[in-house]
């Protein structure tokens, strides 16, 4: 079935190597050769393997394309002008998919352009004042669950020689999440459950205002026959369950059970989710719309965060439909082992 879905443009700078991380060796030669490299906005030193997203494209945008900007940088201010191309390496995405464990298919010709293929750093600079000009095209047309992954690297450098080019930064992987993301009946393999005891939890409300038969903390009594159970946000205007964890965690992925409070047409059907990283006053919304199959009995539906997010200290879970009224008996968080 060729189903359009909605998707979510992100961007990671990371390796060009099949291993996906930095080669220390790489800019231990600062000194000898003058580095060039390519960036996003993510400032030199970062961590290039943080995701961010830089657009949403849904079925009901009204924009027909969606472009940002890649820039042309020198570690040291470089001597003389360097002029680079920007080209497609599609020999890459198979080692993406190896590294991240993805199933990602090339970003089809028809949904991209370089509108701008050629940057120049001028002498005395580190960052060229002209970027790189990427367009993305139709997304909300494409119709791959596992999403998609556009490789976008320097091809050619003139003013200096070949050895001037860092190979640990001259690649951007342009990846393309569908956003709406289905639960499974699986747990993965490599996961562990985060342990609950310590967790301070809380919710938007509890039906009826009965905390004792439907507050938050029954979603971690280990019971399938209670449930926190909620007014929807059709009835509440908001609909949430809350967790602030004792230690940070990188989050991998979480279940659910069904609510046994009620019928079955109270059971969750989608839902977002929200984190307060260790320190952080703002909420992170993860990009990707859940939506829950029919649930079987007791058992759990998980879902995977891809890629995990590091330094979660505060876990929300906003119930979006059915909007009436909701809930579930369980929730875990789980990390990779």
């Amino acid at each position: 079935m060729n189903r359009h879905l909605n998707f979510v443009t992100l961007i990671c700078l990371i390796t060009g190597f099949v291993s996906l991380v930095s080669c220390s060796n790489d800019d231990d030669e600062m000194n000898k050769y003058q580095k060039i490299y390519i960036r996003t906005g993510v400032a030199p030193g970062a961590e290039m393997s943080a995701v961010v997203v830089v657009d949403r494209v849904s079925n009901s945008s009204t924009a027909d394309r969606s472009d940002f900007e890649i820039q042309l940088c020198a570690v040291q201010p470089v001597s003389r002008e360097v002029t680079a191309t920007l080209g497609i390496d599609t020999l890459k995405v198979n080692a993406y998919n190896s590294a991240k464990k993805t199933k990602c298919e090339l970003l089809p010709g028809d949904n991209y352009d370089i509108e701008k293929k050629e940057s120049t750093l001028k002498t005395g600079q580190t960052v060229a004042e002209s970027s790189f000009r990427v367009v993305l095209k139709n997304i909300e047309k494409l119709s791959n669950p596992d999403g998609y992954v556009l490789p976008v690297m320097l091809k050619e450098v003139t003013g200096m020689d070949g050895q001037a080019v860092s190979t640990s930064m001259n690649t951007v992987y342009i990846r393309i999440y569908a956003s709406i993301l289905y639960t499974g009946y699986t747990k993965p393999a490599d996961w562990a459950a985060v342990d609950r005891s310590a967790w301070d939890v809380s919710c938007s409300n509890a039906y009826a205002n009965d905390d004792a038969r439907y507050g938050a903390h029954l979603a971690i009594d280990g019971e399938a026959n209670t449930s926190w159970f909620s007014w929807g946000v059709a009835n509440a205007e908001e609909c949430w369950w809350n967790t602030v964890l004792p230690r940070p965690v990188t989050l991998a992925g979480f279940s659910v059970t069904k609510q046994s409070a009620y019928g079955s047409s109270y059971n969750l059907k989608s839902a977002e989710i929200k984190v307060r990283k260790d320190g952080a006053t703002e909420w992170v919304t993860y990009q990707r719309t859940l939506t829950f199959r029919s649930f079987k009995g007791n058992e759990p539906q998980y879902a995977v965060i891809e890629p995990p997010i590091g330094d979660v200290k505060e876990f929300r879970i906003n119930c979006l439909s059915p909007d009436s009224y909701t809930g579930f008996a369980e929730i875990n968080l789980f990390v990779k082992q």
